[in-house]
């Protein structure tokens, strides 16, 4: 073997690319797949075949089949014992299948936080392998690095602490690939030690301490022994202990007393979902601890884990039928609320939704007046202002507008950090109710936002408001120089045109009652849909907060009120703007207009 290909492969790093890492996998062919089922658990074909290449190896000749497996094992080994993500690659197990489990790149991002820090709380999505890659796999690291460790794992109940410690004593007895990274991780010989339901020592050299090598209890749990030396919290809060004031406080104060335990260099990890913005966790980063968020999908919209959480499984968990927008923001987006003290009331919004129940978005005004029953002759009357409305925006900066209005927030940035431009109609009936006809997103640039506006003006006709604060500005002025479309900007200042407080406005009228939720049922479930802009809308306002980032649904449901207020409301500049508006008719009109024909 030549020097250069000898150093290629024991190197550490870069790291040996492995099933897990890549972002994609061709089919294996038929030959990969025969000799992938001779090869032990963890040595991957595709892995083999390239080191095979580098070293000049043949697959088809058994000794340089079993040198090869046998130099990546050493490989493996060699890495796993210098870093705890490639460790759990390693060692750890799928319970179910018994096979190594997937490394996912937020894992390594996970272990490299705890690495670096002695005091940290992880926000995670449900179903991110919390528990097995630090309450068992970090721990059994960390003890394999430094068997005179004492470390605490601090579960949600004592029936999970058990099972955690169970678990890790499994590996300890059993584990081949445990032993070959840290072979010194063997259960005390000394039988006055624990090693029992919820704590167990390894063998330590020299006197060592009788403390228990790792030892586990449920929230407000017993702690055996006198100081800790890695205090673990694995998903210690739930809905119980972080829905009121006094469970809270409780929390928090038992866990501020169990932090009291640790050693001078003590270190404390916790990883959780988001409960409560005053929940324990929280007041441990006000503390100084340093919180990381993992959201199912990133700020960037990119998605965290998408092997475990694709986007159809996403946006299943979404909507209707799924989680429900509190429990998704918490479980899944890592968002924590107080939703006794939310802005938009949940009973609000579900009133919305009772309202708009058999209604659907509609794509087009046609099928907004079909819908409607508006009678043929108005119909027609309709078609005809529309059609001279271009004209009389351009000549007396009046519009009819139908009772359509659509509020426009800009984002003009295209890259994938970027908030979205978002495009969001409504109708407003002659009684002030607002039934949304549309919300249309994406990540457009400036000339793909210009044609979204025209094709929504095309869909709709109607007002639109569009947000023009400094860069944005120049939408509006392209618009209003190279097209008719009645367009006014916005530019948000103070009190009402103040988003922090003019969206408390919709706030009043959902309220009231004034607001339609689109909702259709399927007729093959019974079962309402709910399109997934609207979906995200009701998550934005029911997780409103004025003192943060407003949602870009939010800003543009907001500016689509502001445009009816001003262009169809009458009591807000009145005589200003002509408007026009269709009332749908009710089943006794509808009757009476059949009677007479």
């Amino acid at each position: 073997m030549s020097s250069a290909a000898h150093k290629s492969i024991i190197r550490p790093k870069p790291r040996l690319v492995t099933a897990a890492a890549e972002p994609k996998r061709a089919p294996l062919t038929e030959s990969q797949r025969a000799l992938q089922s001779k090869l032990p658990a963890g040595v991957d074909i595709l892995v083999l075949e390239k080191q095979a290449k580098a070293l000049g190896y043949a697959l088809d000749n058994p000794k340089d089949l079993t040198r090869l497996i046998t130099r990546i094992r050493q490989v493996r080994v060699q890495m796993a014992r210098q870093d705890p993500s490639d460790f759990n690659a390693y060692v750890l197990r799928d319970e179910q299948t018994d096979k190594p489990i997937k490394q996912a790149p937020m894992h390594k991002e996970w272990h490299d936080l705890l690495t670096d820090n002695d005091r940290l709380v992880i926000w995670s999505h449900v179903e991110a392998g919390k528990t097995q890659q630090i309450a068992i796999g970090r721990a059994l690291y960390e003890l394999g690095k430094n068997p005179l460790l004492r470390i605490c794992i601090i579960s949600n109940t004592n029936d999970l602490a058990k099972k955690i410690v169970r678990q890790a004593g499994q590996y300890i007895q059993k584990s081949v690939q445990l032993h070959e990274v840290f072979p010194h991780l063997i259960p005390t010989s000394d039988p006055s030690l624990p090693w029992k339901s919820q704590a167990l020592t390894i063998e330590r050299p020299g006197m060592g301490s009788k403390d228990a090598s790792i030892q586990a209890t449920g929230m407000h749990g017993n702690i055996i022994g006198s100081r800790i030396d890695l205090l673990i919290l694995d998903d210690v809060l739930d809905p119980e202990n972080t829905n009121t004031p006094g469970p809270r406080d409780d929390a928090y104060r038992w866990l501020k007393f169990i932090t009291g335990r640790l050693t001078q260099e003590g270190r404390v990890w916790a990883i959780t979902n988001a409960w409560h913005p005053d929940d324990a966790m929280h007041r441990l980063e006000k503390d100084g601890f340093l919180g990381k968020r993992f959201p199912v999908i990133r700020p960037d919209g990119s998605l965290t884990w998408p092997a475990v959480w694709p986007p159809k499984r996403i946006e299943k968990a979404r909507g209707p039928g799924g989680m429900g927008p509190l429990e998704f923001a918490r479980q899944l987006m890592c968002q924590a609320r107080d939703d006794t003290s939310a802005r938009f009331k949940r009973e609000w919004i579900d009133n919305a939704i009772e309202r708009g129940r058999g209604l659907r978005l509609c794509q087009n005004l046609e099928q907004l007046l079909r819908e409607a029953h508006v009678p043929e002759e108005e119909v027609e009357d309709i078609r005809e202002k529309r059609e001279a409305s271009e004209a009389m925006w351009r000549l007396t900066g009046h519009s009819y507008n139908g009772g359509i209005v659509t509020g426009v927030d800009l984002a003009v940035q295209k890259h994938s950090a970027a908030d979205e431009t978002v495009l969001f109609t409504i109708y407003v009936s002659d009684q002030g109710d607002r039934r949304i006809l549309s919300i249309r997103s994406g990540k457009w640039s400036g000339p793909e936002i210009l044609n979204e506006i025209k094709k929504c003006y095309d869909d709709y006709g109607g007002m639109f408001l569009v947000e023009n604060n400094a860069a944005q500005a120049y939408i509006v002025q392209q618009l209003q120089a190279t097209t008719a479309i009645p367009v006014m900007g916005h530019t948000t200042g103070r009190n009402k045109a103040d988003p922090a407080f003019g969206i408390e406005g919709v706030a009043t009228e959902l309220a009231n009652g004034k607001w339609l939720i689109p909702n259709a049922l399927d007729p093959a479930t019974g079962q309402p849909i709910m399109d997934s802009d609207v979906q995200k809308w009701i998550t934005e306002l029911l997780f409103f907060d004025p003192r943060e980032h407003t949602g870009d649904r939010v800003m543009a449901g907001w500016l689509a009120r502001e445009a009816a207020r001003r262009f169809v409301d009458p009591h807000v500049n009145a005589g200003e703007i002509h408007v026009r508006t269709f009332r749908p008719r009710t089943p006794a009109e509808l009757a009476e207009a059949q009677a007479h024909k």
